[in-house]
């Protein structure tokens, strides 16, 4: 996933879907990373080349699925999970949902999926900061005391051990989300979740 010529924003036709065209290169966004230093470091491995807007939403915005499954998979093995694959069979009914977030311009709370899921909306050039934000609630998540909450589900899901699968998908113009993770957590207020802490020397 290198960004070249053939990927460039001059190599694209003007597509008049795409309702922003910020032709600002992504080191702007490591002002805004945070104070988790471990998800930085990994969040500037991922996205060393610094695509553009251009670049990472060439081809249906592939490149920057790609890239959200490896930060998610690089923050799995971290924390001594198996890496997660794309599952099609999921694929639908989480552009299905997209879909319908994108129409409504909201994010709808219900949640009636069989699948765990990640839902975020993000300005286009600040997409790829969502999944360290996602992650980077481990800021408050008690590994001597972990029960799951509303504060720290999204980096529970990101991490949990019995998922094996993941689907990605977007919809244009504001950046919808849609993470849908097999398999999902029961009764999520009532377990003690186990997640063991991340040892950020193992990984580069």
């Amino acid at each position: 996933m290198i960004c070249n010529k053939r990927y460039s924003m001059n190599s694209i036709i003007e597509n008049e879907e795409i309702c922003e065209k910020p032709d600002t290169l992504l080191f702007i966004l490591e002002g805004k990373l945070g104070r988790n230093s471990f998800s930085s470091l990994i969040w500037k491995k991922i996205w060393i080349n610094r695509f553009s807007y251009g670049c990472y939403s060439y081809m249906n915005f592939k490149l920057l699925k790609e890239r959200f499954l490896r930060e998610i998979n690089a923050y799995r093995t971290a924390h001594k999970v198996y890496p997660l694959v794309e599952n099609l069979q999921i694929s639908k009914e989480a552009q299905k949902r997209a879909e319908e977030i994108a129409s409504q311009k909201r994010i709808m709370s219900i949640e009636i999926s069989d699948y765990n899921q990640i839902i975020g909306s993000s300005n286009l050039i600040y997409a790829p900061l969502m999944v360290k934000k996602w992650y980077d609630e481990v800021l408050f998540y008690n590994f001597k005391f972990p029960f799951f909450t509303n504060r720290v589900s999204n980096f529970v899901k990101i991490v949990w051990k019995s998922t094996t699968h993941v689907e990605i998908v977007e919809s244009k113009c504001k950046m919808f989300a849609v993470l849908k993770f097999s398999r999902k957590i029961k009764n999520p207020y009532k377990f003690k979740s186990i997640i063991k802490s991340h040892r950020a020397n193992r990984l580069f």
